[in-house]
């Protein structure tokens, strides 16, 4: 309101500079209109109970004296509010703009509700001002995020400290360059499948070598036959000859046998049981060649003849 009023030049009718004059003086119309003009002012910033208490007196500078004297406060419980403020205010959440311009606030408010008036010219009161300067200084870099504490070490450990201005620009300049972002490369192209996985091999080396396609035994483990025409399942035929003594049904000859040519592998396929589909099979069974498919369809009906349960016909 004193700022509104000096704007106006009219600070001097609420503190009593210009009186009243006699109603005889030439000066009288003008002094009441600017008087009734500031008292307006005044009944118009204040709540309907207080203006009916105030709108009796005259002289606007009787309203402002009744004002000041009825709502003033005494700049101790101020002072001490601020000061509590100041000191447990940390900067948290807040980002360092927030947080600046909170303290800048407080202190700015402190100051005001202690008035006292300095020189600012004399050793006492520069000593006093650099004081203060630095309790602020001290207040703010405490105050701050563990994210600071490298600049804050920097700028507690300098000879000459810098005002505050100063360090909030230094804390603003860090603050920008931790923040960038280093942009990185990806890759041009990334194709991952984790839930499902297709290989398919192809036959080893030893497919298609001479000499390595004879069909062996799922039953009897002998080469040259398939277990849809084992002997020892179906029965021998009349006069059949035994090469060398007969061994008893699922005993094991004592001379080791040769090892049989291994089977060449056709496709071997890993599929996720979640996540495959008949279009992904088509298009593994597209790759495989006509050969290859046949293997595979006989190699599953072999499987199955072999889970199914049957009475064994050897003699």
């Amino acid at each position: 309101m004193t700022i509104a009023l000096d704007a106006k030049n009219k600070i001097a009718f609420i503190d009593g500079s210009i009186p009243r004059p006699s109603e005889s003086n030439h000066n009288f119309r003008i002094w009441s209109r600017c008087n009734s003009m500031v008292k307006s002012w005044i009944l118009n910033s204040v709540s309907k109970q207080i203006y009916k208490s105030n709108l009796r007196f005259n002289d606007v500078s009787e309203i402002w004296t009744d004002l000041e004297t009825r709502f003033h406060i005494t700049n101790l419980p101020r002072s001490y509010n601020l000061s509590q403020q100041i000191w447990s205010l940390q900067q948290g959440s807040n980002d360092l703009a927030t947080y600046y311009t909170k303290l800048k606030t407080l202190w700015n408010e402190l100051d005001g509700a202690e008035c006292i008036e300095t020189c600012h010219r004399c050793d006492c009161c520069k000593a006093t001002a650099t004081k203060a300067e630095h309790a602020k200084v001290i207040k703010f870099l405490a105050g701050l995020n563990d994210s600071y504490s490298v600049i804050r070490s920097q700028i507690i450990m300098k000879k000459n400290v810098p005002v505050l201005s100063e360090i909030y620009n230094l804390l603003d300049q860090d603050h920008s360059q931790r923040t960038i972002n280093l942009v990185q490369n990806a890759s041009a192209f990334h194709v991952a499948s984790p839930d499902q996985q297709i290989s398919i091999n192809a036959a080893n080396s030893n497919y298609g070598k001479p000499g390595l396609h004879k069909p062996i035994c799922a039953h009897c483990g002998y080469t040259g036959h398939t277990i849809e025409t084992c002997y020892k399942i179906h029965g021998y035929p009349i006069g059949f000859k035994h090469k060398g003594k007969q061994q008893p049904e699922k005993t094991l000859p004592s001379t080791p046998k040769p090892q049989a040519a291994p089977k060449p592998v056709v496709a071997q396929l890993s599929l996720s049981a979640q996540r495959t589909n008949d279009k992904n099979f088509s298009g593994i069974v597209n790759t495989l060649s006509k050969d290859q498919i046949q293997e595979v369809i006989a190699y599953f009906q072999l499987a199955a003849t072999n889970l199914r349960p049957s009475t064994c016909l050897c003699f």
